[in-house]
């Protein structure tokens, strides 16, 4: 259909008839025919099974599509006038038989009308119930429907360039597993984040190309089984590829190193930290990850509502919600530790909940694509060049490595896997599989339930979270100066102001002689103390 009917009809003739003509009218009956893919269906099997006298020549168009008619005559087509035909581009195939046109007609996806699924799709209308589909069910966050949507443009992309047989906006079922194959094989040669020991910047990772294949089946299993647009077992054709990546994944995994205790001391050595980190979220981002085990894209746009106190316990806790969560697992509830405390990060929120933000990091602009499909991005680039400026460059030491020395404490300190699973968001069950501290048989049988409605209250247990709590704090023993830390924290607090409708922070890294002034102010003694023992922010400020 897409071959002949843009340029082999003249006069289209409607129910009551209303005949449609001319560029406009064609434009417009084009576009109710996308609108109504089963009525484009129902005229596309007519085409198709139009008996074929000669071959498709350019003067011939008038026998290629004899006068047809869909129940009844209420639609009509007529042939071009030969005159204007000739001057038409010829069709394709020119082999002179109807085999070859047969073949020509499969090949650019003109699948027998008997082979049709129950409901044929083009793939733009494809793609927006999908969407549509897994945001009702609230099963994608922002970052995971981003990077889909990303992959999808890619594929159409693709399509276009080396199969523009099948239409700019094909039907689901003109697509297999061969087109499927050839992308994501386009996609394994495109360069990767990492650069190799030669210079040379590496292909994609294992890892990324095993998401990126499940995304790509995740779609075309909901259009085989759900929207019932394809018959095709896309999935199931890549299943060894699938394999095949699983394995290389495994093999090239990067299991970033924990901090030493060393390690820790040169990171948080206070006039350091702030004289390099001067923004809030450079501040305390290191800070959450150390005392929590969070990954940065857990926290970097959590909104301040998420930061609550129980009050019946005294305990502050922070929520890692759906929409920032890596993942179902990683929806959970944590509480803000005693060295969190010290280290002013309640003296901060306060400060930002009096500004009337709604971001824990307000300064930050969370609206752009970039922010919302790589949040931690601006974050993570930032802490490299700190660990570059303190001679820290190993690349197996990254934020990431902050999570690892969580899990590694916990797995020291002895904390009971259903507690670690809960804190880490069941990467602890991973670690203690690699770490040969339990059987992956073992690691199959701790159910999630047990982990995932921990920080419920239930029989013999009001408060569950204090058990977290314990277990974070005496797992994590950080060689950290608190008290100057928390003179730090203050400035970077006292800094981010804001103005009109707009959040400010920190200053300039050129201001060199205001850094070495801020430094003075954490080098001055610390004689105050609040009844538990912590610097406070009124002391500080005195």
């Amino acid at each position: 259909m897409n071959q002949y009917l843009p340029h082999a009809i003249n006069t289209w003739t409607l129910p009551g008839g209303v005949q449609a003509s001319g560029e406009d009218d064609q434009r417009r009956l084009s576009a109710f025919l996308k609108a109504h893919p089963l009525i484009e269906q129902a005229l596309a099997q007519r085409i198709a099974n139009a008996p074929w006298t000669t071959p498709p020549a350019a003067p011939q168009h008038q026998s290629i599509l004899p006068a047809i008619s869909l129940h009844e005559s209420a639609i009509s087509v007529e042939p071009l006038p030969q005159a204007q035909a000739s001057a038409l581009p010829s069709p394709r195939p020119t082999e002179g038989t109807r085999g070859a046109i047969e073949d020509d007609r499969q090949r650019r996806g003109h699948r027998d009308p008997l082979d049709w699924p129950k409901q044929p799709t083009r793939l733009s209308s494809a793609r927006a119930k999908y969407i549509a589909r897994y945001q009702k069910l609230n099963r994608q966050n922002d970052r995971t429907q981003i990077d889909k949507d990303r992959i999808l443009d890619q594929f159409e992309e693709f399509l276009q360039r080396h199969y523009p047989e099948l239409g700019p906006d094909p039907w689901v079922h003109a697509i297999d597993s061969s087109h499927v194959s050839a992308f994501l094989e386009e996609q394994a040669d495109r360069p990767g984040k990492r650069v190799l020991n030669d210079g040379e910047q590496s292909k994609a990772a294992p890892t990324t190309m095993l998401k990126k294949l499940s995304d790509m089946s995740h779609f075309f299993t909901y259009q085989r089984t759900i929207a019932k647009a394809t018959k095709e077992d896309i999935a199931g054709d890549l299943a060894d590829e699938a394999e095949t990546w699983k394995q290389q994944a495994s093999e090239a995994a990067v299991h970033y190193q924990p901090f030493t205790t060393s390690h820790i001391k040169r990171i948080f050595d206070p006039t350091t930290f702030l004289g390099f980190n001067r923004d809030p979220d450079y501040f305390f981002a290191p800070l959450l990850g150390l005392h929590l085990g969070l990954r940065l894209g857990d926290f970097v746009r959590t909104k301040v509502a998420d930061i609550g106190h129980l009050k019946e316990i005294d305990v502050w806790y922070i929520d890692v919600t759906p929409e920032d969560a890596k993942n179902a697992n990683s929806v959970r509830r944590l509480p803000i530790t005693d060295g969190l405390i010290r280290a002013g990060f309640l003296d901060y929120v306060e400060h930002v909940r009096k500004l009337g933000a709604i971001y824990l990091f307000p300064h930050r602009d969370w609206s752009t694509a970039t922010a919302k499909s790589k949040p931690s991005k601006n974050q993570s680039a930032h802490f490299g060049k700190y660990m570059d400026s303190i001679d820290l460059s190993d690349p197996m030491l990254v934020f990431h490595s902050f999570r690892h020395t969580v899990i590694s404490a916990m797995q020291d300190a002895g904390v009971p896997l259903a507690h670690a699973m809960q804190i880490a968001g069941h990467e602890a069950m991973d670690h203690a599989v690699r770490t040969n501290q339990i059987t992956k048989e073992q690691a199959r049988s701790v159910h999630l339930s047990v982990y995932t409605h921990a920080d419920l209250a239930r029989l013999g247990v009001d408060y569950p979270i204090l058990k977290l709590k314990d277990a974070l704090e005496r797992s994590i023993k950080a060689p950290i100066d608190y008290a100057r830390l928390a003179k730090a924290g203050s400035i970077v607090t006292e800094h981010l102001k804001r103005v009109g409708g707009e959040f400010r922070s920190g200053w300039a890294p050129q201001k060199a002689r205001y850094t070495e002034e801020m430094a003075k102010r954490i080098r001055r003694p610390c004689l105050l103390h609040d009844k538990r023992g912590f610097q406070t922010q009124r002391n500080l400020a005195a």
